[in-house]
């Protein structure tokens, strides 16, 4: 049931892209669709160009997360416009979960006629290490000069929040009949295991965590999962983390830094290692790979 909530979803969003040049995201997707997230990677960030450039410098792409959580606390007042520290426009409806925020869609992106753009462009290059003349030009090129009244936006674009709630429902049911079954044996503790690095693995995953949540001590969970999965639930995570992040390269242009972050590695360069441990080449070079195959 799940799936086809998210197939009609997806059918939506892309009409609106198409039948008035917007574009739609859906940020905290994990949280709100949880193994299903997958399913709506094509909406999970922003791939116009400007943006993209902006995240190609470390700093810049840290900072755009750092806007993410205070845009998340600002919506549970409900839908509002405004600009990110890169000056793009996009109007934010919320998702709620027991009446709390869990996750937003934007729509946008926009460039307005506000008189601090100029500014805008100054601070972006003095702060970060971007060239003047790409950020005005992309910035200008990149970006959706109309901007909507929210009035209509609202009206046409709020089904989408709507609709990814009942996901965010039907996810938290399925999750609360699963955790009924956790309990009488050690297959259903190395799942409960496994379902909870699916859950979170692009967050920051410690075996103390995973222990608290099992209401078992850490070396317990240790032998447990490493007796049935053949593998430390270190190791785990990671052979979960660079699975998503292979499915990623393959399916998505976006740029393997921005992958490296969305699947729970805060450093690229290690992100790197591991992948090149598991798979025995690059990120790049497995994506050129497999396109070449295609």
């Amino acid at each position: 049931m799940i799936e086809t909530i998210i197939l009609e979803l997806k059918r939506y969003l892309e009409f609106l892209e198409r039948q008035y040049g917007w574009r739609m995201r859906i940020h905290n997707i994990e949280k709100i669709a949880g193994k299903f997230a997958p399913l709506l990677s094509e909406f999970s960030a922003h791939h116009n160009p400007y943006c993209r450039y902006l995240k190609s410098e470390d700093a810049a792409w840290k900072a755009c997360l750092q806007g993410k959580e205070k845009v998340l606390k600002k919506s549970e007042k409900g839908i509002f416009y405004g600009r990110c520290h890169g000056g793009v426009g996009e109007f934010i409806l919320p998702v709620f979960s027991n009446k709390q925020a869990v996750g937003f869609l934007s729509v946008g992106e926009f460039r307005d006629a506000a008189e601090d753009t100029e500014q805008i462009f100054k601070r972006l290059t003095s702060k970060f290490n971007l060239l003047p003349e790409i950020v005005e030009e992309l910035y200008k090129s990149s970006l959706n000069a109309y901007v909507p009244n929210l009035d209509f936006v609202e009206t046409i674009a709020a089904p989408c929040a709507r609709m990814l709630e009942f996901i965010c429902l039907l996810q938290t049911q399925l999750m609360d009949r699963q955790k009924m079954q956790w309990h009488s044996s050690r297959s259903a503790m190395n799942y409960r295991i496994r379902n909870y690095i699916h859950h979170f693995y692009n967050k920051k995953i410690s075996v103390r965590q995973i222990a608290e949540f099992c209401s078992c001590s850490e070396s317990y969970i240790h032998h447990l999962f490493s007796g049935m999965n053949g593998m430390g639930i270190r190791a785990y995570i990671n052979t979960y983390r660079v699975e998503q992040s292979k499915y990623l390269l393959k399916t998505t242009d976006r740029p393997i830094k921005e992958i490296a972050f969305d699947v729970g590695y805060g450093e690229y360069s290690y992100y790197a290692n591991v992948f090149k441990k598991y798979c025995g080449c690059s990120p790049g070079a497995f994506r050129k790979k497999y396109k070449e195959k295609g």
